[in-house]
């Protein structure tokens, strides 16, 4: 097995390519070449058949070539995907390598360095922000609603469906082009808004 230097590194490099732009590096270690995945644009692409990598085993990371040349303004993003498991199983009284035990805990820290990369691109709270509650409402609760953050701060759907919420929209337009603000309040309702927003929108109506 390679014997790799992992350092503090964010597994993932994305580019803007120019016209007919083949060869991106990649500035993380992998084991083999399969630890990569490959997208261009949002259509992930296949190892060999589209691309193929070099640099497996090395420090600093390696070259990603794609099979055909990307067009002008072609967004390609390259990450580290190792799978997370583990193969190795040390037995008892048996060789207690060296080399083994150091790429199991470099697996270990490219694995934790996946996920850090994966979390750091999703809603959550900063570290210096006070608690809040950030769980999603069940599913039935909040299916065809819009999410949002209560007064608190915390994770809130709205009462009013999607749909609701589109038709008073539709009704506001109405109205800013010339319709009757009482008239206007009640299609919101004929229409069945019924809960906050369309009341919401029929105050500002009023307004």
């Amino acid at each position: 097995m390679a014997q790799i230097k992992v350092g503090d590194i964010t597994p993932r490099n994305q580019y803007t390519s120019a016209a007919s732009q083949t060869a991106f590096t990649y500035a993380f270690p992998i084991f083999t070449d399969a630890d990569i995945k490959v997208y261009v644009g949002t259509t992930l692409k296949t190892l060999t058949t589209d691309y193929t990598v070099s640099g497996a085993g090395d420090d600093n990371g390696g070259t990603v070539t794609l099979v055909t040349g990307a067009t002008t303004g072609d967004i390609i993003t390259i990450l580290r995907d190792m799978p997370v498991q583990r193969t190795s199983d040390y037995q008892t009284n048996g060789d207690f390598l060296a080399d083994t035990v150091n790429d199991d805990f470099d697996k270990l820290v490219m694995m934790a360095q996946q996920n850090e990369s994966e979390l750091s691109r999703k809603l959550g709270l900063q570290l210096d922000d006070e608690d809040a509650t950030m769980t999603l409402p069940l599913k039935d609760t909040r299916a065809t609603k819009l999410m949002g953050f209560d007064s608190n701060g915390d994770v809130a759907v709205s009462g009013s469906t999607m749909a609701e919420i589109e038709s008073a929209v539709l009704v506001t337009k109405t109205v800013t082009t010339g319709g009757a603000v009482t008239d206007a309040a009640n299609i919101i309702y004929d229409q069945g808004g019924t809960g906050s927003v369309s009341r919401t929108v029929e105050n500002k109506l009023q307004e």
